[in-house]
């Protein structure tokens, strides 16, 4: 319970905007996805003959555009999902909860509990406007299944970032013992050099 209490005080004390920069190959990744994905998205609207709000089309190209710019800036794409949720629930956007839902967990890898909490919450409040509201559509069973996909997504993401943490604090400490271990070897070094020198001196000393 210490160790659980330790960990949230110093996340809390973590400032909001400070975030855990992505990877180059995770950024190039990143990037390629949205891009497919902006791509299928276009092709999907002119290939498709049903009606599709404007709302859903800006909902869901804004969360695609989010995602990509965590891999410059993390916080403010999260700051950007919490907005498109927030318009969502407002307009009553329903059909791309899933889209918003997915976000989580590179959101709890990549930002601060601040920014988590905030943007789980913006999306949980879309969610349940969408099932509240009258003449939506939107059926509970689908909100119950959206709901363990976004809190998977959520631990997935807690967990990649506790094993990256765990995997810089290992590499810290063993630079730190492998500094302390040359720091001892270059002592033990000048003792010797110091011990040949008086014994160099005074074999001299007989000599003379």
């Amino acid at each position: 319970m210490t160790y659980v209490g330790d960990r949230l005080r110093d996340a809390l004390r973590t400032p909001w905007w400070d975030y855990q920069p992505l990877t180059p190959l995770a950024r190039r990744f990143l990037v390629i996805l949205a891009g497919v994905t902006l791509v299928l998205q276009s092709l999907f609207r002119a290939t498709n003959v049903g009606p599709e709000s404007v709302a859903s089309a800006v909902v869901t190209t804004s969360i695609t555009l989010a995602v990509a710019l965590f891999a410059w800036r993390p916080p403010v794409g999260t700051l950007v999902l919490i907005l498109v949720a927030l318009t969502a629930a407002v307009t009553g956007v329903t059909d791309t909860l899933l889209a918003g839902a997915v976000p989580i967990g590179i959101v709890a890898f990549s930002c601060s509990v601040p920014l988590t909490v905030g943007y789980a919450i913006a999306w949980a409040g879309w969610l349940v406007a969408s099932i509240i509201r009258p003449g939506s559509g939107f059926q509970p069973l689908g909100g119950i299944v959206i709901s363990i996909v976004g809190l998977l997504s959520l631990l997935i993401g807690l967990a990649i970032r506790q094993q990256y943490e765990r995997a810089q604090k290992l590499t810290l400490q063993l630079e730190a013992t492998e500094r302390e271990v040359a720091e001892q070897l270059r002592h033990e070094r000048d003792l010797i050099a110091d011990e040949l020198h008086d014994i160099v001196a005074h074999e001299i000393t007989i000599v003379a």
